[in-house]
Order: C-alpha cells, then sequence, then structure tokens
C-alpha cells in the first residue's frame, strides 16, 4: 500500500474523534495549540518525534498504524489486546495469563 502524506493527519484525526475529544481538549493534554494540531490533522504538518510519541500514547493508537499503513494490525482485535495491556504492570499480565490458561484448559 502506497503511504499518503495525508494518512497521518487522517489516523489522529480518527482516533481523537474516537476518544470523544475536541481538538482543543487533545492539544491541551498535548502542550501544544488547537492551532498546531489542526495543521497536523488537516494540512499535512509533520509533527515532531516526540509529539508523535506523546499522540501515540496519549489516543492509544498503535504505531503500526503509522509506520505501517497497509497493516491491518491496528485495527484488529488483537492490536487492540496488546494496546490494552500496556496499561498494566508485570504483575497483572501475569495475572491475566493465569486466567487466561485456566480458560484454555477448560475447554
Amino acid at each position: 500500500m502506497e503511504y499518503r502524506r495525508d494518512q497521518l493527519g487522517h489516523i489522529i484525526k480518527t482516533a481523537r474523534i474516537e476518544k470523544h475529544m475536541t481538538q482543543k481538549q487533545l492539544a491541551s493534554a498535548l502542550g501544544i495549540t488547537a492551532r498546531h494540531l489542526m495543521a497536523i490533522e488537516n494540512a499535512n504538518k509533520r509533527p515532531s518525534y516526540d509529539l508523535l510519541f506523546r499522540i501515540i500514547r496519549l489516543l492509544e493508537i498503535s504505531a503500526d498504524m503509522i509506520f505501517y499503513p497497509g497493516c491491518e494490525y491496528g485495527h484488529s482485535t488483537m492490536g487492540k489486546v496488546r494496546l490494552l495491556l500496556n496499561r498494566f504492570d508485570e504483575k497483572e499480565v501475569n495475572a491475566m495469563i493465569t486466567a487466561l490458561l485456566s480458560l484454555v484448559e477448560g475447554k
């Protein structure tokens, strides 16, 4: 799949809308102006690496959606699970693994 210049802005805008955030709310959370965010979303302005990292984390966007736009990983159920797992510490993840193994053994 060919990478279009406007994809990054579209991905960010879509994720922001899915999180029910306005441009002003997201910009405030990122420490930038709403005008700067609008330029990223609509005018193909490229964010710095640091800002892109913060956007990805705050909106819980799969980095694969940005760096491998042809890949469906970011939209898949497993992709969403991976993003959710990042919210937990190792002890909590191990507890989930134990629970999942019990479910598998019960089949």
